[in-house]
Order: structure tokens, then C-alpha cells, then sequence
């Protein structure tokens, strides 16, 4: 039988500062709790902020002075680093993670934010896919940084004449990757310039992946039904595919 024994105190970050528990102690079982991980020192949403600060550029030492100016303690420049080192890795294998689906209509934008380099402020591009699946639900598929908007990119543009015409309305506007667009630009507008490209794009990604997550995600956008109807009265012909 188990039995309490005594307590130990627990300090525990939070976005409203910093509160110290009492967790019980107990004979011959180790506590754990849903609320709190074990090991856990700050919730979830104080780390995301450590992060998106150091993305944005915020040096090591002034997020130390603002941690402790809103929360009421200093968070160590090792922690800093751990929480980043932690971000990439995600971010990363999220990025390389391979794409298994069928993916009928893919959409490609580019968006342009500021950079330093060699003390001048400059523009990196940051490329975003965006797939429709053949179940007709939105993903976003990737994000990469360098990339132009040129015209040999966008050369077949304009190809939704071979498409189901009750798919025009959809994939001949830019309104997908727009929406997409305007969430990354809710992140980035008050930043101003990153410190380097691969700043802007973990940043990019961090919230591509919020995005994907979310309703965006989970709604259908389109009705596949009229796509594949399309495939089966077509002759086959292999020099005009449909897709």
C-alpha cells in the first residue's frame, strides 16, 4: 500500500511567471501528472516564445532581460540553445519527411522577407507547396529557401483549361497559397529583418506546420469526384496527359 510521505517544491515557468508547486511525495510510486511532464520546468507556450524570439534574431542576453522583465526569472543561455537545437531538429524532419500521397493539383508562391547580411539589409525568398490530395483536402508538402519567381517557374501557369471546369474557379486564382501567406506574414510583419535566411525559414515552417494543423487542414477544398470522372472518359493519350 502507498502511502503519501511528504512533499517536494517544484519551480514551473508559465507566460504569467514563474510558480512553485508543492508535488507529493510517495512510498513505493513514482508521481505522475497529466497537467505536468516529468522534468517539465516550463508549459508549452512560454517555450514556443524562447523560440520565435531567437528565430526572429533576439540576441541570447536580451532574451535572458526579457524573460525575466515579463516572467519574473532569467532563462539560461543554455536553455536557449537546448529549445532551438530541439525547434530545427523538428523542423527538419518535417521538412524532409517523404510525401506518400497522390497530390492532383500542387501550388507553388513564393514570399519575400528581410534579411542582414554584411550589414545591409536584404531579401531572402521563401518557396511554399501547397498540395490539394486526391481526397480534395489541402497539405502543405514543403518550404525551401532561395528560390526565384521567374518566369521559366511559372510557365504553365495557366494549364486549369485541361481541368474540370468545376475546378477553375479553384486552382486559376492564388487564394489557396494567399491565406497561407497572410498567416506567415502575422509572424513575420513585426520582426523586420531576420538575421539570416535560415532563421526566416524555420520560422516560416514553424508556422506552416501550425497552420496545417489546424482547420485549414481538415476542411475539403475540393470535390475529386469530378477529376477522376474526367480520367475515365478520356481517350488515353499519353502525348496530353491530364496530369
Amino acid at each position: 500500500m502507498n502511502a503519501l510521505s511528504n512533499h517536494y517544491e517544484r519551480n514551473f515557468g508559465t507566460t504569467s511567471g514563474e510558480v512553485r508547486l508543492r508535488v507529493p511525495k510517495l512510498k513505493g510510486i513514482q508521481l505522475e501528472t497529466a497537467i505536468i511532464e516529468r522534468y517539465k520546468r516550463r508549459e508549452c507556450s512560454t517555450e514556443e516564445a524562447l523560440i520565435e524570439m531567437y528565430l526572429a534574431g533576439v540576441s541570447v542576453r536580451r532574451v535572458e532581460d526579457i524573460t525575466e522583465l515579463l516572467w519574473g526569472t532569467k532563462v539560461s543561455s543554455g536553455t536557449i540553445s537546448n529549445l532551438n537545437q530541439k525547434a530545427y531538429k523538428h523542423i527538419e524532419e518535417w521538412r524532409q519527411r517523404p510525401l506518400t500521397g497522390e497530390y492532383p493539383y500542387v501550388y507553388v508562391d513564393g514570399i519575400y522577407l528581410k534579411r542582414c547580411w554584411g550589414g545591409e539589409i536584404q531579401n531572402v525568398s521563401v518557396l511554399v507547396d501547397i498540395g490539394v490530395n486526391k481526397d480534395g483536402f489541402r497539405e502543405i508538402l514543403g518550404a525551401a529557401e532561395g528560390m526565384k519567381e521567374d518566369r521559366e517557374s511559372w510557365l504553365n501557369f495557366f494549364t486549369y483549361m485541361d481541368f474540370p471546369t468545376e475546378h477553375w474557379s479553384r486552382i486559376r486564382t492564388n487564394n489557396l497559397t494567399e491565406r497561407v501567406n497572410r498567416e506567415i506574414r502575422r509572424r513575420t510583419r513585426a520582426i523586420g529583418a531576420f538575421p539570416d535566411g535560415n532563421s526566416a525559414l524555420m520560422l516560416v515552417c514553424a508556422r506552416l506546420r501550425h497552420v496545417a494543423a489546424s482547420e485549414w487542414g481538415s476542411k475539403r477544398y475540393m470535390d475529386m469526384e469530378h477529376l477522376f470522372k474526367m480520367e475515365i472518359e478520356q481517350p488515353n493519350d499519353e502525348e496530353n496527359p491530364c496530369i
